[in-house]
C-alpha cells in the first residue's frame, strides 16, 4: 500500500469513527435495568467472506459484517464479556471488554500482517482498537 492509499484509508477510517462516535444517544429500558453499550466498526479488509462478530461464544448476526460495517450500540448489562472476530484466512482476534452503565465501547477490528519469527510461520491475524466513549465524563467542562 503506497502512503497516498494509506493516507485515504485512514482518512475513511476516522470518517467512520466519528459517525460511529457521534450518535450516543442510546436510553436504558427501564424495564430491564441499565445498559452500556458495545459497537463495532469493521475495518478488517483482508481475507474471505464476512466477518463474525461474536459476543461471550454467541454471534451478533448471523450473517456477518462487512468492510466499513458500523453497528450501533448494542446493549448490554454492565458486566465482563469475552470478544472475537474472525474472518476466513486470518487469526482470530480476541479481547475482554468491561461494559459500563450508560457507557459506550467501539471497536474496530482491523488486520495486520504479522512476519514470520523463529515459532510461527507469517500470517494476518485480527487486532482490535478500542474507543470509550462516556456521557457521564464532566471532566471536560
Amino acid at each position: 500500500m503506497n502512503s497516498k492509499n494509506l493516507y485515504l484509508w485512514m482518512m475513511s477510517l476516522l470518517a467512520i469513527v466519528g459517525m460511529a462516535m457521534s450518535g450516543h444517544g442510546q436510553d436504558a429500558d427501564p424495564a430491564i435495568g441499565p445498559r452500556g453499550f458495545v459497537r463495532l466498526l469493521n475495518a478488517v479488509g483482508v481475507g474471505n467472506g464476512k466477518l463474525d462478530f461474536m459476543i461471550d461464544g454467541s454471534r451478533v448476526r448471523d450473517e456477518g459484517y462487512q468492510f466499513g460495517d458500523v453497528t450501533g450500540g448494542i446493549p448490554r448489562k454492565p458486566g465482563s464479556f469475552m470478544i472475537a472476530f474472525r474472518r476466513d484466512g486470518l487469526e482470530t482476534g480476541e479481547t475482554k471488554v468491561d461494559v459500563i452503565k450508560n457507557e459506550t465501547i467501539t471497536l474496530i477490528p482491523f488486520a495486520e500482517y504479522v512476519p514470520a519469527s523463529d515459532r510461527k510461520e507469517a500470517c494476518w491475524t485480527i487486532r482490535i482498537l478500542r474507543l470509550k466513549q462516556s456521557d457521564t465524563d464532566k471532566s471536560l467542562g
